[in-house]
């Protein structure tokens, strides 16, 4: 007998039992009252697919609103949509574990896997190892690196200045994704380092930094939706061959790097005369906190949070309120009449308390924020022993994956009012006839389940820092500079991880005589 006539029944028998198995999983799992995709109820590939569309956020909000509050997009996994569920599912008082699609963002650092405050699916070391550094990432004390901030701002409109706008008139376009991008970049690099790398003033990505970073992103996108693939990924980097560089693990290098450093600048007494940047609090919360930060890993895991993660979200999220806004006019007049009439100085940036009292740079930095979250995918948990209970009676076991997507949470019309696929920063501020109680009951339940920046005990730490950034920066350009958007045809977000936008060409014109 030939051998081919012992493969093809052998073939036709595995497919057959493989397609059996598959369909009586399908039949017996305890999700099949939850509607979604067909191929979804079998195979994570399913959402593999779905992640290399680029549009992964805008598929999702698609099947919510054709299916309800509840969508198995996985085997074992349910997307929802009910934003009164954060609560519980991202609960302060007792978080629900992250499931393993963080796993790809643990890296083994000379044969010891390690993972960080972002990935780690246990909530005890978590809490632990945030508790130094809450403090330091707080409102106020992030707001004593304004200076810093400052002096980025002032760098990416010299910038702008000499590198476009040679003239009064309008300014040469201006790749605003970019610049943008870099001023984030350079923003928090300088509060954590008290340096600038380089970005603005070269006017590109120094030693390829944010393309590294962005590589790992992608990589964390697509095996997030199938961590199997990591799995494999990381067994055959070990055992078998390196298919290219090991994710993140860059990023580790780096900091391990920049610490040794610093030590040796302390001890060389070169840096005395410096502000105290994030880095020397890292290290100074060794004295502060010895039970926690114990060596010197921990405080590389702190500085892997500002190198990887941070930028990205808040380059993205300023990509977003600049297309926005100049996509509104009547948003645009009314943010430009603000700044004009608050008695700014145009010659330096905006203060930060300045910013505070700006109420329509507030609503067009939280519409901003809600129409275009940085984060694309969905943040998973688990859910705990005992299960879950929908609002409408269906029940999730233990040990099933669910979750929630700033995309669809912030489209909530219960939530945020009518027409929640328009930019309307209004819908942030007190309507007409509207009692004063009734409007900030109305905008604390807006910022109170607002899921931007995630929730509860694992919300983002770098949030202040990215308001800080976010507020100045946007207040400072509309004051000094008329902009222009050129054409919104190719701003197409892609949807890797973070929803990047694909261009954003701006022109800009001198309001002021003032230049930097």
């Amino acid at each position: 007998m030939a051998l081919s006539d012992l493969l093809f029944p052998t073939a036709v028998l595995a497919a057959v039992s493989l397609s059996s198995y598959l369909v009586f999983t399908c039949l017996q799992s305890p999700l099949k009252s939850i509607p979604g995709p067909f191929w979804a109820k079998f195979t994570d590939l399913w959402r593999v697919y779905n992640w290399w569309t680029g549009r992964y956020h805008l598929n999702q909000i698609e099947l919510h609103r054709k299916l309800g509050v509840a969508v198995r997009m996985g085997p074992n996994f349910v997307s929802l949509s009910d934003p009164n569920m954060i609560k519980t599912v991202y609960s302060t008082k007792s978080p629900w574990k992250k499931s393993n699609m963080y796993s790809s963002n643990d890296v083994v650092v000379n044969g010891e896997l390690v993972s960080n405050i972002f990935a780690t699916t246990d909530n005890q070391w978590h809490s632990k190892m945030v508790r130094p550094i809450r403090n330091i990432m707080s409102v106020s004390k992030v707001a004593s690196f304004e200076p810093g901030v400052d002096e980025t701002i002032k760098l990416f409109c010299h910038q702008m200045e000499i590198r476009f706008m040679k003239d009064d008139g309008p300014s040469s376009t201006i790749p605003m994704e970019k610049w943008i991008l870099w001023y984030a970049y350079e923003a928090l690099y300088k509060m954590t380092f008290g340096v600038h790398r380089g970005n603005l003033e070269k006017g590109e990505d120094v030693n390829n930094f944010i393309k590294d970073s962005m590589a790992g992103v992608i990589y964390f996108g697509l095996s997030s939706q199938m961590p199997f693939l990591d799995t494999v990924y990381k067994f055959i980097s070990t055992n078998i061959m390196k298919p290219g560089p090991p994710p993140f693990l860059w990023a580790f290098e780096q900091a391990y790097a920049a610490l040794a450093e610093r030590y040796a600048q302390r001890e060389a007494g070169t840096n005395a005369d410096r502000t105290p940047d994030l880095l020397d609090q890292f290290i100074d919360a060794k004295k502060m906190y010895p039970d926690v930060v114990d060596d010197d890993h921990k405080v590389v895991n702190y500085l892997y949070l500002n190198i990887v993660a941070g930028s990205d979200t808040t380059g993205t999220s300023l990509a977003a309120i600049v297309y926005y806004t100049l996509s509104n006019q009547q948003a645009y007049a009314r943010l430009r009449k603000e700044l004009d009439s608050a008695g700014l100085d145009p010659t330096v940036p905006v203060g930060w308390r300045d910013c505070q009292n700006l109420i329509y740079l507030d609503a067009v930095i939280q519409e901003g924020l809600r129409i275009h979250p940085p984060i694309g995918l969905t943040l998973e948990r688990v859910v705990p022993r005992g299960g879950c209970a929908l609002p409408d009676g269906r029940f999730l076991p233990e040990g099933t994956k669910v979750g929630m997507n700033a995309w669809v949470t912030n489209r909530s019309e219960e939530l945020f009012g009518s027409d929640t696929d328009s930019f309307i920063p209004e819908r942030w501020l007190q309507k007409e006839g509207e009692p004063e109680d009734e409007f900030k009951a109305r905008y604390a339940r807006m910022k109170g389940l607002d899921f931007t920046f995630g929730y509860g005990s694992r919300i983002c730490t770098g949030r202040s820092a990215a308001y800080l950034e976010m507020y100045k920066l946007i207040a400072t350009i509309f004051l000094r500079y008329d902009l222009e958007l050129i054409s919104a045809e190719e701003w197409e977000p892609t949807n890797v991880w973070f929803v990047l936008p694909k261009s954003l060409p701006v022109r800009m014109k001198h309001k002021t005589k003032a230049r930097w």
